[in-house]
């Protein structure tokens, strides 16, 4: 099993990126532990997030210490990462 990034994901990272080049510098180490931990969780235990209440295959886990969820989905040997979702942002964005 592999976790990818799919382009959907371009903006999240590049808002997650500036957050803490920017706004929080003190945290960035911290949340890109934080981040790395949550794509070994997820490829140790791919459903390990909570399912959507639509019943579809989207699951979301929130990286831990972060203010930012990872909406993913598990596919036949990927996992694959839909959005890295701000959890401040309006969900209407």
């Amino acid at each position: 099993m592999q976790l990818v990034y799919l382009p959907s994901t371009e903006s999240d990272l590049r808002w997650l990126r500036q957050y803490y080049e920017q706004v929080f510098v003190a945290g960035s180490q911290a949340a890109r532990q934080h981040i790395y931990a949550t794509e070994a969780a997820l490829l140790a235990n791919p459903y390990l997030g909570r399912q959507g209440s639509d019943n579809t295959n989207v699951r979301s886990l929130p990286i831990s210490r972060t203010p930012f969820v990872c909406i993913y989905r598990v596919d036949t040997n990927e996992i694959q990462i839909l959005r890295v979702w701000d959890t401040r942002r309006d969900s209407a964005d």
